[in-house]
């Protein structure tokens, strides 16, 4: 939801993947002939066929792609609730607790990193890591996982057709993490009130109350400074993400010192990792790049769907809007810094960035 103001902001970088899984697509890379990958921060701009998205429709919405035939990435990202779950933090094979919480898939075809500490630099790296988490969908390889599709007639027909390259079997890794991502980046918003509002200048999109909340937006309450009022990606719709990495609160510092103090002490991130797996966690953005500022960082989710996606923050520890509201305002500065009508008010606009269609259009959206 509202993500921790930052006390630095950060320009763009390169983002460095996470180790295991780079290391297994430079694999597949040379075993596996030329590369699908092709997401946002790839191949800007690509377009996948219809049959490419409709065959990663079918992946995303299959329990085989779990070792135990229980867990689809719709068990956490489900359509009704924004592409959310509704919980607290994921929970993945026989009911095992995540670290996070699961956030909207709507419009992140547009991201350029991805997972809550930007450690994905595409979405096709994205998509395939929860794949072989052991509490996940918890193949212990993904070849485990690729097997299970081979001996899926259907699904060997429908590579074949979405992915089809001479001398190459169609069901790679590769081709498994285009037909994902080609889905999810189908999961766009269609215009809703706010694009209405902002972009086309429609004074009546948004009622009274909600306008003087916009305006507490983008003023006092200094949301808009990292909840970005703008259409950055190009597609008619406001994003309500400056894509960054902040951190702020009371706790950030006390956890940056730390941080420090076990560095200096000869600790690494694997050691912080392996020692105290929840903690390591908290730490966010750091356990990414390593820089200390960085510990209690997580990237800006969009606040589209706002009221649809409870709980809020990376590890849902605020069960409604207006705690959540009212954490980020006394992050900011210690202090509540709007009235009770002004909350009412801010409130009242967040609750109108909700998407205009249903489900089933939400889902169709973009494709």
């Amino acid at each position: 939801m509202m993500n921790q103001t930052s006390t630095r902001r950060q320009p763009r970088q390169k983002l460095a993947p996470n180790l295991r899984l780079a290391l297994f697509v430079v694999c597949i890379e040379l075993l596996g002939g030329a590369p699908v990958f092709a997401g946002a921060g790839e191949k800007a701009g690509r377009l996948d066929t219809a049959a490419q998205v409709r065959l990663g429709a079918q992946l995303f919405a299959d329990p085989k792609l779990s070792v135990n035939g229980k867990i689809s990435c719709a068990s956490c990202h489900q359509a009704d609730k924004a592409f959310s779950d509704g919980l607290a933090v994921a929970l993945g094979i026989e009911g095992r607790k995540g670290l996070r919480n699961a956030p909207s898939l709507l419009n992140v075809g547009h991201h350029h990193a991805f997972f809550w500490d930007g450690r994905a630099p595409t979405l096709e790296r994205q998509v395939l890591e929860p794949l072989t988490n052991p509490d996940e969908h918890g193949f212990a390889r993904i070849e485990d996982l690729l097997n299970k599709l081979r001996a899926e007639p259907t699904y060997r027909d429908a590579f074949t057709r979405a992915y089809a390259q001479a001398g190459a079997p169609a069901i790679r890794a590769d081709t498994v993490a285009a037909a994902l991502a080609a889905h999810v980046r189908s999961l766009v918003s269609p215009e809703s009130a706010i694009d209405r509002f902002v972009l086309k200048g429609d004074k009546n999109a948004l009622s009274a109350d909600a306008q003087a909340g916009l305006a507490l937006f983008r003023g006092r309450a200094q949301c808009s400074a990292c909840h970005a009022l703008a259409d950055d990606a190009g597609t008619g719709r406001v994003q309500l993400s400056d894509q960054q990495f902040h951190a702020h609160g009371n706790h950030v510092y006390p956890m940056q010192n730390a941080v420090r103090g076990r560095l200096a002490a000869g600790q690494t991130r694997a050691d912080m990792a392996k020692a105290n797996p929840a903690e390591a966690s908290a730490l966010g953005r750091f356990m990414v790049t390593g820089v200390v500022e960085d510990a209690g960082g997580f990237k800006t989710p969009s606040l589209r769907n706002v009221a649809r996606t409870a709980p809020y923050f990376h590890d849902g520890s605020a069960a409604t809007l207006e705690a959540a509201l009212n954490r980020e305002l006394l992050g900011k500065t210690g202090e509540v810094l709007l009235s009770a009508t002004e909350r009412q008010q801010l409130l009242a606009f967040m609750r109108a960035l909700d998407d205009d269609a249903p489900a089933a259009q939400r889902r169709q959206a973009g494709r």
